[in-house]
């Protein structure tokens, strides 16, 4: 199994502190590109009732493990949203005898936008 070494991760820390904004982004679509698994594992989090800074903290935490792992040299196979059942869980249409119940309440939302089986 391949390693990413201390050198390839201090040498992306020092990349992405030289980055703009528009340069992260660059590498975001990089990343949405090479691995778009990953980058869907944390924009998931949104739904899970994750803060914006926390938000902030785990997509940085992304681009600096993706820069890493160019910095590494080796190849790395696709991540498959297999390997990620909270992507398994979310991109599936609900089933069984709660569905009608999820149909019917489609129009509900709570405070954060997020769509409610339970009428208010």
């Amino acid at each position: 199994m391949s390693r990413i070494s201390l050198d390839a991760v201090a040498q992306a820390m020092r990349v992405i502190r030289a980055l703009n904004l528009k340069q992260k982004e660059g590498l975001i679509d990089e990343i949405f590109l090479a691995q778009p698994h990953m980058l869907g594992s944390v924009l998931v989090l949104q739904k899970f009732g994750v803060s914006s800074e926390k938000m902030e903290f785990a997509i940085d935490l992304l681009i600096l493990c993706f820069q890493a792992m160019k910095e590494s040299g080796l190849s790395w196979p696709l991540i498959e949203c297999a390997s990620n059942p909270s992507l398994q869980r979310l991109s599936q249409k609900p089933s069984g005898p709660y569905n009608t119940a999820w149909n019917e309440t489609a129009g509900n939302h709570d405070e954060h936008g997020a769509q409610s089986t339970f009428a208010r």
